[in-house]
């Protein structure tokens, strides 16, 4: 039954509606996730660590900078893939609330080719695929959304998926 269901939501998705930027409920928008750093990096020299200060402090500007100099480190790379998909879904968030669309679309489109991206950084990539346009991607994180996490069809806004 759950599998119809999920077939017919995307059956019915209109695809001009993936250019909407109304995808959930109306809800208070989510701080960035925290970069989970490894403990022995959890120094006061660790950039992670400092990143990880700024977002909880809410200085998104300086956040996103620590981020994106982390993400377009030559180190980056040789960090722990859990790291790396913190600090990559850590940098969508922040920049798709607090900075480029653009950013966040492919910052997010590089967390959530992560085997531990969660429904909600997928969420976050269908937002900015349909803010940006690219409604096959939305349509596309949207299957993905209903295949893996069927309950969360619940939580998406009934006029944008009809």
């Amino acid at each position: 039954m759950k599998a119809f269901v999920a077939l017919a939501l995307l059956l019915g998705l209109r695809v001009d509606a993936c250019s909407s930027d109304r995808l959930t409920r109306p809800v208070e928008r989510p701080t960035a996730m925290p970069v989970t750093a490894m403990p022995e990096l959890a120094t006061n020299s660790d950039p992670l660590a400092a990143a990880s200060t700024l977002v909880a402090q809410k200085n998104w500007p300086q956040a996103l900078a620590a981020l994106e100099s982390i993400i377009d480190s030559k180190t980056f790379r040789g960090l722990p893939p859990d790291v790396q998909y913190r600090a990559l879904a850590t940098a969508g968030a922040v920049a798709g609330y607090h900075g480029p669309p653009k950013l966040a679309y492919e910052y997010l489109g590089r967390a959530v080719a992560f085997p531990q991206a969660d429904s909600g950084v997928w969420l976050e990539r269908l937002r900015m695929a349909g803010k940006l346009g690219h409604n096959a991607d939305a349509v596309g994180a949207l299957t993905v959304v209903m295949r893996r996490w069927p309950d969360r069809g619940a939580t998406l806004n009934a006029d944008y998926v009809h």
